[in-house]
Parts: structure tokens; sequence; C-alpha cells
């Protein structure tokens, strides 16, 4: 995804989606919950603190429209459950503006991997 305010960074594992978070300012984050080294829920508990108030949007994008799981991930702390074959880019990108709109900090710009 590209738009002026967009910097996309991309990791192949949690594990390196994880070790951006840490070392790079990201605004966003979006991830696929089928991860080669980890479950998208494990990496979703360890990017959303406990109090369920992200420092940054978390939003799931997954190719499996399964209601319970988008539930799940919802109640875990993702702003936003999304399937890959029912979104646009348009759309995808509305979504991330307005998790980041939610969340009170300056100068977006994003950051995703999955």
């Amino acid at each position: 995804m590209a738009s002026p305010e967009a910097v996309v960074l991309e990791a192949d594992t949690g594990e390196g989606g994880l070790s951006i978070c840490r070392w790079q300012r990201i605004d966003c984050v979006i991830f696929e919950l089928d991860l080669p080294d980890m479950s998208g829920f494990r990496l979703l508990i360890n990017l959303v603190p406990r109090s369920r108030r992200p420092k940054m949007p978390v939003i799931v994008l997954t190719r499996r429209a399964l209601y319970p799981m988008g539930e799940l991930a919802l109640k875990n702390g993702a702003q936003a459950y999304l399937v890959k074959n029912q979104i646009s880019r348009d759309m995808l990108y509305e979504v991330m503006q307005e998790a980041v709109d939610r969340i009170p900090h300056k100068d977006c710009s994003f950051g995703e991997f999955h």
C-alpha cells in the first residue's frame, strides 16, 4: 500500500514484526493471523497493552472470514478484523486512518507487517 503519508515496513514473521515495533516508530500495525512462527493472537497480545488501550492501532487483515476469530481479535485489542477478499485498498486505507485517528498521537506515517 502506498500513499503520500504511508511508509510501509514489512516482516515475514511475527517475531520480525515485533522487532520492527521495538526499534521503529510505528503508527499502525496490520498483520495476518496465519504466521509461520507464532499465532496471530500471540502477536496481538504482545502488541496491545493489557489495559486494552493500545499505543498504536492494530488491524487484523486475514484470509479467514470466521466471525468467532474476528470477535476474539476485537476483544483482545484489535481495532478491526478485515477479510482480504472482502476489502479494497481504499477501504483498508480508510480503516487505517480511522484507527490512527482514534489513538492520540501526531504526525502519523503508517507501518505494517504481515
